[in-house]
């Protein structure tokens, strides 16, 4: 399989999707805005905005209409590339961050020349005491990177200060000091914790890595727990004091104001008011909504600005407009579009126009 990156050809030169998350450590940040006239500086700041009519987009001001093309690619074996069966990644800076369930590995691949992205590093299953089995999600932020692994029930944390030569910096297994990490699926890095959905254990689990060397379990939710709705959870993104997680046919919502003690606030299930969300694959949330891609065929939209309420806003499902989400899997944004991948019987990036959140359309 390869590794692709789109750009669309109404761009300038050198623009690439940028895809969500992007964990950027605060730590001795510079800000950077050479050669870019919007978007992010590195460091939370902005290097200026685009006029009517006009996205950001790899930090350029391009035509606000889509129209992606194949602009660069890189597949396995390429430059010593480690690209078995790629199941997802994190872009942060000039890096692209890609974990292989084939290889049972993490591939860094050096994308700031987009049309030519070229292999960095690696790091396989075994290497310096890394322990990676059929790794199903990533988080980057810092130095480190996050991995969950689906097979061996486990967390392992990659130093990454140097790309070139990634390294295991940690673990934690399923088990360990009472953590529920049987078959985790999603994981994301918010200050000092890592927020790990347990796929097989009906969990959401909650680990401390201020230590990279020796996380530790610190709470978790189950399934059914103060009214919690955890029945194979999936994806996970925690804004502030919330997790939003999607399970087997929905969003559940968990307040972690306390890491000690996470509890359930609110959940939307599919079916609810027309919300389409069998099978979810992956949560991202912008602003007061949550854009869930769900692989039984739809992209769904939650008003999350109460999060004791959230509520089904729009919903676009396979066919509709002649839209290809027959099993949609993850999405990038940029300005009013939303950029999906979808996999299997559909091999296509779809286009969504996101700017009504109640009526997106292809």
């Amino acid at each position: 399989l390869n590794f692709c990156i789109a750009k669309q050809n109404n761009d300038l030169p050198g623009g690439k999707l940028v895809a969500w998350p992007g964990g950027i450590s605060s730590n001795s940040c510079v800000a950077n805005c050479s050669g870019k006239t919007c978007g992010d500086d590195g460091c939370g700041g902005s290097c200026g905005t685009c006029l009517g009519g006009q996205q950001c987009l790899a930090n350029a001001c391009v035509s606000a209409t889509p129209n992606p093309i194949h602009y660069g690619s890189l597949a396995n074996g390429t430059g010593g590339a480690v690209l078995p069966s790629p199941f997802s990644f994190q872009i942060v800076g000039n890096y692209a961050y890609i974990v292989n369930q084939g290889g049972n590995s993490l591939e860094i691949v050096n994308i700031s020349n987009p049309a030519s992205p070229t292999h960095v590093g690696s790091l396989v299953n075994g290497s310096g005491g890394a322990s990676i089995g059929q790794p199903f999600s990533i988080f980057v932020s810092g130095n480190y990177a996050y991995i969950v692994n689906f097979s061996l029930s486990s967390l392992e944390i990659v130093n990454i200060s140097n790309p070139a030569n990634p390294t295991h910096a940690g673990n934690i297994a399923h088990g360990s000091g009472g953590a529920i990490l049987t078959n985790p699926s999603g994981v994301f890095v918010s200050g000092n914790y890592a927020y790990v959905t347990s796929y097989g254990g009906h969990a959401l689990e909650i680990i401390n890595i201020s230590n990279p060397a020796a996380p530790t379990h610190v709470s978790s939710l189950v399934n059914g727990s103060g009214g919690a709705v955890l029945s194979t959870p999936s994806a996970i993104q925690v804004v502030g004091n919330y997790a939003y997680i999607t399970y087997m046919h929905g969003l559940e919502v968990i307040n972690v104001s306390n890491p000690a003690a996470p509890t359930h606030v609110a959940n939307l299930s599919n079916g609810t008011n027309g919300a389409l969300m069998v099978s979810p694959f992956s949560v991202h949330v912008l602003d007061n909504y949550a854009y869930i891609t769900a692989f039984g065929g739809s992209f769904e939209i939650v008003d999350i600005s109460n999060p004791a309420n959230p509520t089904h806003v729009g919903a676009i499902a396979h066919g509709a407009g002649g839209a290809n989400l027959a099993s949609a899997r993850y999405a990038a944004f940029s300005g009013n579009y939303a950029f999906v991948a979808d996999s299997n019987s559909g091999n296509a990036v779809e286009v969504i126009d996101v700017s009504n959140p109640a009526n997106p359309t292809h």
